[in-house]
């Protein structure tokens, strides 16, 4: 005779909550059962990494088709892995401002393969970018964190404050 173990749904979404920071485990929770789907999903979906332009549109379409989920995303991390994807940092906030209403924070890491530049006078190939980029947070209702981990160049004081 087989027994099953009834845990409180509290005591599940605890177990679960404990595992936020590891994404096999909870991919694994997702598929115990149809009850453990929603608790995983929440922790799941709120960061999302981009590494590439690529990722960026598959990401943009996944939205596009699976709204439901854009109001679990808190955290984007975007992290270039080559030197010709540095418009994912000024592309991603612009194209992705209609999708992430609920976004927190964004981080935004830079290598020595590319700089981010906040002003129109260097690298004029950057110009149209890099300032729709930066402007556009501003609109991002809940964001109350930006990270720019890297080399980042700033004309003066008064881009900071």
């Amino acid at each position: 005779m087989n027994t099953v173990l009834w845990l409180p749904v509290e005591v599940e979404e605890k177990i679960i909550d404990q595992l936020w920071d590891d994404p096999p485990s909870l991919n694994a929770c997702s598929r115990v059962c149809t009850a453990w789907l929603p608790r995983s999903r929440l922790h799941l979906f709120r960061t999302v990494y981009l590494y590439s332009p690529d990722d960026l549109y598959l990401f943009f379409n996944f939205l596009a088709q699976n709204s439901k989920y854009s109001s679990r995303i808190r955290t984007v991390v975007l992290t270039p892995k080559l030197a010709d994807h540095r418009g994912l940092l000024e592309s991603a906030p612009v194209l992705l401002l209609s999708r992430l209403l609920h976004v927190s924070s964004w981080i935004m890491r830079y290598n020595s393969l590319n700089h981010f530049y906040l002003w129109p006078s260097v690298w004029i190939h950057q110009k149209a970018l890099a300032q729709p980029s930066i402007a556009c947070l501003g609109q991002y209702r809940y964001l109350n964190k930006l990270d720019l981990i890297g080399p980042v160049v700033f004309e003066s004081y008064g881009q900071i404050g």
